[in-house]
C-alpha cells in the first residue's frame, strides 16, 4: 500500500470471492480464542483472512479529543494534580477491551461530544466525572485506520464522509477486485458494531501496535451512543509526543441524555511544571466556555 499525500493506492493479490470470504470469516468468528496466546490469535486471523484490507486516512488539521473518567475509578495513589489519572492508563489492564489487548493500553477518547463520552463511561445521574480536552495542533499528521461500516445510521454526523472514503478506497484499488475487497472491509468493520472483544481487540492491537508506521490510531463507531458518533483509540507514544492537555473540569452529572452537569472545579495544566492547579469556578460562564470548546460538533477526519 502507498500512502503519499496525494493518493492512497492498494494492492492485494489472490483476493477471495465473497463466498470464500464468508466461509473463512464465519469459521473465524465461531472459534474460541480464550485459551490461545495473543500472537497465536493474530496469526490465525491473518492466516484465515489473508492481508486485511483497511481504509487509511492522514490528517494534518487541528483536532480535539475528549476523555472522561469517573472520580470513583481513581485510585488512592493517583494524584489528580498530575496528568497521569487523565491520560491513557499506565498500569496494566486485566482484560481485553474493544480496541486494546491486556497490558497494551490505548488512549480512548471521543471525537465529537460530551454526550458520547459520558455514554462510553456509562455515566449516571450524580456521578462525579473529570472531563479533559486534548488538542492535536495543526500541521502534525495523525495516521488513522478506519473501522467504519457503511451500515451506520443516517444521523451519524460522519456518514457522508464514510461514503466518500469508501469511494476513494474503490478507486485506489490498482490490483485486486475492488468489490471483493470492499466486502471484506465491511465484514471486518462490522465486528466493531458488537461486543466481540476477543476479535476486535486483536485486530485493533495489530493495527495500532504492529503497523505503527501506517497507523497512529483507529476510528470506530460508538456502540454506547447507538452508533451516532465515533470513538478513537490512539497509540500511547503518539499521545505523549503530540497531544496537549488544554482543559479540565470536575463535574457532577445531572442529566446524561442532554447532557447537563454542575461544574465543581476547573483544572489548569502547566506545560512547564507538569502540574494541574484546581480552582473553584467563578461563574457559569466557565462551564459554558468549556463546553463550547469541547462540544465541537465534528472533527475533520
Amino acid at each position: 500500500m502507498n500512502t503519499s499525500d496525494d493518493t492512497i493506492t492498494y494492492k492485494y493479490s489472490n483476493v477471495p470471492t465473497k463466498e470464500e470470504f464468508d466461509e473463512r470469516f464465519n469459521s473465524l468468528i465461531s472459534e474460541d480464542y480464550s485459551t490461545i496466546t495473543i500472537e497465536e490469535t493474530i496469526n490465525k486471523i491473518k492466516n484465515k483472512l489473508g492481508p486485511l484490507p483497511k481504509i487509511y486516512r492522514g490528517t494534518t488539521s487541528e483536532m480535539k479529543f475528549i476523555r472522561a473518567r469517573k472520580e470513583k475509578s481513581i485510585g488512592e495513589n493517583e494524584d489528580i494534580c498530575t496528568i497521569n489519572p487523565f491520560t491513557y492508563p499506565k498500569n496494566q489492564s486485566s482484560k481485553n477491551l474493544r480496541a486494546n489487548i491486556k497490558d497494551k493500553p490505548v488512549f480512548y477518547c471521543s471525537l465529537s461530544s460530551v454526550h458520547t463520552i459520558l455514554k462510553e463511561i456509562k455515566s449516571e445521574i450524580n456521578d462525579i466525572v473529570y472531563l479533559s480536552v486534548w488538542k492535536k495542533p495543526k500541521g502534525i499528521t495523525i495516521k488513522k485506520t478506519l473501522f467504519l461500516p457503511t451500515s451506520l445510521p443516517s444521523d451519524n454526523i460522519y456518514q457522508p464522509w464514510i461514503e466518500e472514503w469508501v469511494s476513494e478506497f474503490k478507486k485506489g484499488v490498482i490490483e485486486g477486485d475492488a468489490e471483493s475487497l470492499l466486502y471484506a472491509v465491511e465484514k471486518i468493520n462490522e465486528l466493531f458494531l458488537h461486543d466481540n472483544y476477543e476479535l476486535t481487540s486483536k485486530i485493533a492491537h495489530s493495527s495500532i501496535y504492529d503497523y505503527a508506521d501506517l497507523t497512529d490510531c483507529i476510528v470506530y463507531p460508538s456502540v454506547a451512543h447507538n452508533y451516532k458518533d465515533l470513538n478513537i483509540a490512539i497509540h500511547p507514544d503518539y499521545v505523549d509526543e503530540n497531544l496537549i492537555l488544554t482543559n479540565l473540569l470536575k463535574v457532577r452529572v445531572t442529566n446524561v441524555e442532554k447532557p447537563n452537569m454542575q461544574i465543581l472545579k476547573c483544572g489548569e495544566y502547566d506545560l512547564k511544571t507538569k502540574v494541574i492547579t484546581w480552582s473553584t469556578p467563578r461563574s457559569k460562564e466557565e462551564l459554558n466556555n468549556f463546553l463550547n470548546d469541547i462540544d465541537i460538533g465534528m472533527n475533520i477526519l
